[in-house]
């Protein structure tokens, strides 16, 4: 079988870093402090990336266009967590839903442009995310598979087909164990 570059496409908030939520909703942390990695994220992380994928953070952050922060604490966090998780880039949208741009999940314009750079082929790729832009995302790009954590948010969960996890390491045993499926049945 001719080798093919894979990848996992990684939200960020809620999936590897734990998230504020109040009254269901969830939002984004703002500072490089405010970091806690969720449960089983760097185990997970490892074990991926000794299965031969590329780690690759697809994340919208809007509270920058709504100047609830500034880029560089974005960058900042993000460069932490390429650091400490083996992430290989982090592509970020920083614009609010309204600007309708062609990056902003559920759109696939941060997974296209990760394609390009990395010459991926999306159909050997997935995506672990925890609310339903991500999964869509996901089914528009074409990829393999879509992994959703449900976090309980109170909001509508993902459509169409998915795969629904509890948490990080779960999505990665399962997407996992799918992948040995795939090559070795």
């Amino acid at each position: 079988m001719k080798n093919v570059a894979k990848a996992v496409f990684l939200d960020r908030d809620g999936t590897l870093i734990k998230t504020r939520v109040s009254e269901g909703r969830p939002y984004a942390i703002n500072k490089l402090e405010d970091i806690e990695i969720e449960l089983g994220v760097p185990e997970g992380c490892s074990e991926l990336i000794k299965n031969g994928f590329k780690l690759i953070m697809v994340t919208n952050q809007p509270d920058v266009a709504s100047e609830l922060c500034r880029e560089d604490d974005v960058t900042e966090i993000n460069r932490y967590l390429e650091q400490v998780l083996g992430i290989v880039k982090s592509f970020v949208c920083y614009h609010s839903r309204q600007q309708n741009c062609f990056c902003r999940k559920p759109k696939p314009g941060m997974i296209f442009r990760a394609a390009d750079e990395f010459a991926l082929e999306l159909s050997s790729c997935a995506l672990i995310g925890d609310r339903a832009p991500d999964i869509q995302s996901a089914q528009v790009a074409g990829l393999s598979s879509a992994l959703w954590i449900d976090k309980g948010y109170r909001e509508p969960t993902p459509e169409g087909s998915y795969v629904k996890v509890l948490n990080f390491e779960e999505a990665c045993f399962e997407l996992l164990k799918s992948q040995k499926n795939h090559y070795y049945s």
